[in-house]
């Protein structure tokens, strides 16, 4: 995996605009042979997912709606997603801004095409976590790897600058129509498959229609500091299970919540793969 670039200079200069902005971006973190890897395993699991939603499951970040689809826990349909886990600008960028942290969630967001539809639903404008002004570090970060190459006609993100530091307004409901002349300031997050967006989740952001004859899909591996974890819904050390956990690095373990190996989970079960950990339902 493509190690970070010049921490000293670089890197720090993205961590300086992700706090100034509230998101910055990092080109060429993941390897042709990598994204490819990784989108095989995103396409099984949410195939997965689109069968357990069809059977009337509770699924993790699931909206219930076919222009919106997600697959949570993605580091055991595969290899690839799981050394994820271990990418060194998502342990840079979070040992420099939050010090210690824990995993939220490996997750795939994949927007299907919207041929044919004249309306399309978005997760419209949003924050990811509480607005919190008086607090100069980010409590979550989001660290978003295309999986396709973000483009206007295929979703791409929207994302308003330095929104992390001031109150918008509220927000709709999500699930509309975008306005997007609600933020006039707003900028999209065009990259290539393989390149890194790091978002401070107070940053308001949205996703938009595809208009392109694919499905456009995003990882979004998500950290959290410690004194949130209560926000991290699934147990993820339960979830790996012995085998994960005994075959990664001590960091990876921290990562996952090795500390607290039983605390409860607060929300439904993500779908695994068949030769998921024992005890969970597993589709395949």
């Amino acid at each position: 995996m493509t190690a970070p670039r010049a921490l000293e200079p670089f890197l720090l200069e993205r961590c300086v605009e992700l706090r100034e902005r509230g998101y910055t971006s990092l080109p060429s973190q993941l390897s042709t042979p990598e994204v490819h890897a990784l989108g095989e395993i995103a396409d099984r699991a949410l195939a997965a997912v689109r069968v357990a939603v069809a059977a009337g499951r509770p699924v993790p970040f699931s909206s219930g709606i076919d222009e919106y689809q997600a697959a949570s826990s993605l580091y055991c349909w595969g290899e690839a997603a799981l050394a994820l886990l271990d990418h060194p600008t998502v342990h840079a960028v979070g040992t420099e801004l939050l010090g210690d942290y824990l995993l939220n969630d490996l997750t795939v967001f994949s927007i299907p095409p919207a041929v044919g539809r004249e309306r399309v639903r978005t997760t419209s404008w949003h924050r990811d976590c509480p607005l919190v002004l008086d607090n100069d570090l980010p409590g979550h970060l989001w660290f978003l790897f295309p999986l396709d190459e973000l483009r206007a006609d295929n979703g791409a993100t929207w994302v308003v600058p330095h929104s992390h530091r001031h109150d918008s307004g509220p927000l709709r409901a999500p699930w509309v129509e975008l306005d997007r002349e609600r933020f006039p300031e707003r900028e999209r997050l065009l990259l290539r498959a393989g390149d890194l967006a790091v978002l401070d989740a107070r940053t308001v952001h949205s996703s938009d229609r595809n208009d392109s004859d694919r499905p456009r899909r995003l990882l979004n591996l998500g950290l959290v500091h410690p004194e949130l974890r209560a926000r991290v819904r699934v147990n993820h050390v339960r979830i790996a299970g012995a085998d994960i956990l005994e075959r990664v690095p001590s960091r990876v373990r921290r990562l996952l919540g090795d500390r607290w190996p039983d605390r409860p989970s607060t929300g439904p079960g993500p779908v695994l793969p068949m030769n998921g950990p024992v005890g969970h339902e597993r589709v395949g």
